[in-house]
């Protein structure tokens, strides 16, 4: 469901300001932590101008019509693209960037007929930094001649990588963090009744602790906290642990893996801060070992196609030899 978003009440004044006025940019380009709710942000306020059109109202929670958020999440508004990984992923797994035919697919229809009178266009696009070269181009010319009516929102966590051309188009917003109260605000809105979000995931921002729980983020944390804690033997694994790792093999998106690694160092630099605490610099000096070698190691099983279950129940033994 399309609520207001929690947070960012400057950006989305400044947003709606420009709606009232009459006077909105053709395109924003929103930046800020990964995870701080930057495409629930213009999603948002995207099915907002679909539902008003061009007559902004007065209340910037003015909610989203049902009919558009309808649409909205079935990709079928006639006045709405978006053009993101995730959703490319649910068509090919192996997706990495977002292509020149995607754009010409999605985007473009945009340019191919006119909207009612009074009525609003979006485009969200998310990462913008994932286009290839070809797709950043065709973006740049239809940033250079955008259609009447329409704005775009383009979502980045790398501001750098954005190519010059495209950010000099765009009106930047940057976005903060979420505060710890509506951080955990958030993430209680999209976790269901019997799951759980494990205490180190829920100190993240609302949509990396989101995305990792969604990929067996708490689970893993578990593992490795059992592991850690001599609960579980990476030699004769429980028969939920086994399940967890094959689940890693089994992943052809390798989203999955990439969580295992995350939440692997965010658990040794929990870790390793509270060893410093008390003065226990041994432990924490292996730590820090651990954690200098867990870089090569991700990179040599995605660079030589290494087990991935394997490599996880390499790492797992050595926690539990070595720290």
């Amino acid at each position: 469901m399309l609520t207001p978003p929690i947070g960012h009440a400057e950006i989305r004044q400044e947003l709606h300001g420009q709606w009232l006025a009459g006077r909105l940019h053709h395109a924003f380009l929103l930046t800020g932590p990964r995870g701080c709710g930057k495409a629930t942000l213009a999603r948002y306020f995207c099915g907002q101008l679909l539902t008003y059109g061009t007559k902004a109202p007065e209340d910037p929670n003015a909610p989203v019509s049902a009919r558009v958020e309808t649409q909205m999440h079935a990709g079928s508004h006639p006045d709405m693209v978006e053009v993101g990984l995730t959703r490319i992923r649910e068509e090919d797994e192996d997706a990495r960037v977002i292509k020149i035919e995607h754009v010409r697919t999605h985007v473009a229809r945009l340019f191919g007929h006119k909207g009612e009178r009074n009525a609003m266009r979006a485009c969200l696009i998310d990462p913008v930094e994932k286009m290839n070269i070809s797709a950043s181009n065709a973006l740049l010319k239809m940033l250079e001649e955008p259609p009447e009516n329409t704005i775009f929102f383009l979502i980045s966590q790398q501001y750098g990588a954005v190519l010059p051309t495209i950010r000099s188009r765009c009106r930047r917003l940057q976005l903060q963090g979420l505060q710890p109260e509506e951080a955990r605000q958030v993430v209680g809105t999209f976790m269901q009744e019997d799951e759980e979000v494990h205490p180190l995931l829920a100190q993240l921002q609302p949509g990396d602790a989101g995305r990792m729980t969604g990929q067996g983020g708490s689970l893993a944390l578990k593992l490795i906290g059992d592991v850690y804690a001599g609960r579980e033997d990476p030699m004769d694994m429980s028969a939920d642990a086994t399940k967890y790792l094959k689940s890693l093999q089994e992943d052809k998106s390798l989203e999955r893996v990439a969580v295992f690694f995350e939440v692997l160092i965010l658990f040794l630099h929990h870790h390793m801060r509270e060893a410093v605490a008390v003065s226990q610099h041994e432990l924490a000096g292996r730590l820090a070992n651990m954690l200098e070698g867990l870089a090569k190691r991700q990179r040599d099983m995605s660079a030589l196609n290494f087990d991935r279950r394997r490599v996880a129940t390499l790492v797992l033994q050595e926690i539990r030899h070595d720290l």
